[in-house]
């Protein structure tokens, strides 16, 4: 059997509409998965053009895609900010991991 060549998905050629672009970041909340969610806002900020991004959330490009990309580390602050500047809110829930 031969090598299969993989190559890494890419959102942003799928993302058409803002209800595609809210399901990705539902999907990606909902798994609670950091790596998802950093990746999946990373796409939208792509997607909403990361130039407009930036200057709605005072910060640059290459820190934005620093925040959110693999090794990233966003503060809680700068999610929020850039959210935001997608014209998007964000609700909180809160629930036991146990599921009782």
């Amino acid at each position: 059997m031969g090598t299969v060549k993989t190559y890494p998905f890419d959102a942003t050629k799928y993302i058409k509409t803002d209800e595609d672009l809210v399901e990705l970041l539902q999907d990606a909340f909902g798994t609670g998965e950091l790596p998802y969610i950093r990746l999946a806002i990373l796409h939208c900020i792509k997607i909403k053009d990361a130039t407009k991004i930036a200057q709605a959330t005072g910060l640059n490009r290459q820190a934005l895609y620093q925040a959110f990309g693999k090794d990233g580390n966003p503060t809680i602050h700068t999610v929020v900010s850039v959210l935001a500047a997608l014209d998007l809110g964000v609700r909180l829930g809160v629930s036991p991991l146990s599921g009782e």
